[in-house]
């Protein structure tokens, strides 16, 4: 017979907790309070914003973006900041102003971009205890027909200004990704690309280690960009149910807005030997400061006429903005 100095010695406050079923630990956090939260996620998605304690076992506490300086005024604790942006948001307007909106209303073109529209909503007590903030832009569409817009770079511009030398790592990632693939896709890839181009070259100059690649095989299309305790990367691609998992908010949008992962993608014959020409190379393609300022990108590239090729709101859309963002 065992006696009680026979059994292991564990804390009795662990074991109770570690068997206790999640629906009665839900019916125990109902009556707490969220104080104690450490990480926090904000989406232009409502039911994907949430607080949770840093353990995790927890469950998640959804607030409205509407109490979010409530929130943040009560919540000591708050060291991980987490920006989940599933829609471009309001594409008519004064890009160049900036003031308060919510996540709904903000893209990617407004000045200073998300990272600006939030930090201009938290106290400076939360920005003194920040560890690190995660931005995840994934806008996904049918065909590259409706990614019409330009290469984003209002949100990098903001990191390489203000957050270089913060205490906190910035890390930031935006994708476009196409569900299927067509052949007058190239426009719009041409369209991105040469945005990407000028965008390496300003951060170059800046002195941001930059890379560059391109997957011919897949349609793989990155850029990053690295400096201080910030990390950028903006990439545009085909959806590969074989390497994108929905449920990933850095990899692909999620599994509403496409169809099944069962569904294969039909690939047009030839579709990128008429669209690339890369003497006939089929590996990934990879510039850094130094290779990027001897190779010309364009060289892979015709120049494009994008709005003769894009539906009429788009191009209404893509023609209001264009003084701002399009490059030559």
């Amino acid at each position: 017979m065992q006696t009680s100095e026979d059994l292991p010695q564990t804390s009795s406050g662990c074991v109770l907790y570690e068997y206790v079923p999640p629906e009665i630990i839900q019916r125990f956090d109902d009556y707490l309070g969220f104080e104690d939260s450490s990480h926090f996620q904000i989406s232009d998605d409502p039911s994907d914003c949430y607080l949770q304690c840093s353990y995790g076992r927890s469950p998640k506490r959804q607030f409205c973006e509407e109490n979010l300086s409530e929130v943040l005024e009560k919540c000591e604790n708050i060291d991980q900041v987490v920006i989940v942006i599933k829609e471009m948001g309001n594409l008519f307007g004064d890009f160049e102003q900036v003031r308060l909106r919510s996540m709904k209303e903000t893209t990617p073109y407004h000045q200073g971009g998300y990272l600006a529209s939030f930090f201009m909503r938290i106290p400076p007590q939360i920005i003194a205890r920040l560890k690190s903030v995660s931005l995840h832009v994934d806008i996904m569409r049918e065909s590259f027909g409706e990614l019409w817009f330009p290469c984003p770079v209002q949100d990098l511009r903001y990191c390489i200004s203000n957050l270089v030398d913060a205490h906190f790592e910035t890390f930031v990632q935006i994708s476009f990704c196409s569900a299927s693939m067509h052949p007058s896709d190239y426009d719009v890839r041409n369209f991105l690309i040469n945005g990407m181009e000028n965008v390496l070259k300003e951060m170059t100059e800046k002195d941001a280690k930059t890379d560059f690649s391109i997957d011919v095989n897949e349609g793989y299309v990155d850029m990053t960009i690295e400096k201080g305790n910030v990390e950028y990367s903006f990439a545009f691609f085909y959806y590969n149910p074989e390497i994108c998992e929905p449920s990933s908010p850095s990899t692909c949008a999620s599994s509403s807005s496409t169809e099944s992962s069962d569904t294969a993608i039909e690939t047009p014959s030839n579709v990128f030997d008429s669209q690339f020409s890369i003497d006939d190379q089929q590996s990934v393609q990879i510039f850094d400061n130094q290779s990027f300022n001897s190779y010309n990108i364009q060289n892979l590239f015709v120049p494009i006429d994008l709005a003769a090729n894009i539906s009429s709101p788009s191009a209404a859309a893509l023609m209001q903005f264009q003084q701002f963002f399009f490059v030559s």
